[in-house]
């Protein structure tokens, strides 16, 4: 059962909670995640989500590229060093730590850490109408392009 199908949906379009089971994603919980009360927090929550569903599991510092250039329409290579870590100190403060305390991706030691898919994760996709791909996108442009 989706987190659609269990909880009601409100006036401004956010899900209402209802009693589910232990360790299941609350409406509550999914609606925060999308940042359904702040504008700002929804876009880039969105770019975490596409990301996370279309080339989880990535290095950290992939990962904070990926999400600084989709910001910033521009190619990875092109993120300049600010940007990146103006992104950075985002995610780390704000955002990797809520998607990780509601188990949607789980966080490597280190700084160079991987960040991975937690139990979460493709329930929130599905919330959020996202549908995670077999392949991720970096293989399918290889094998696109005959790499």
């Amino acid at each position: 059962m989706s987190i659609q199908d269990a909880n009601p949906v409100n006036d401004f379009g956010c899900l209402v909670d209802e009693p589910r089971g232990a360790g299941a994603l609350s409406a509550t919980e999914a609606n925060h995640l999308l940042g359904c009360n702040t504008e700002q927090s929804t876009e880039r929550r969105m770019i975490i989500l596409r990301v996370l569903c279309d080339e989880a599991p990535m290095p950290k510092t992939e990962f904070v590229t990926r999400i600084s250039a989709l910001e910033h329409d521009v190619d990875d290579d092109d993120v300049t060093t600010t940007q990146r870590k103006r992104t950075n100190a985002a995610l780390v403060q704000t955002h990797l730590p809520a998607f990780e305390a509601a188990d949607i991706l789980q966080l490597g030691d280190g700084s160079d850490s991987t960040i991975s898919l937690g139990t979460n994760a493709e329930e929130l996709f599905e919330f959020a109408g996202l549908e995670r791909e077999k392949e991720s996108l970096l293989r399918r442009l290889l094998n696109f392009f005959g790499l």
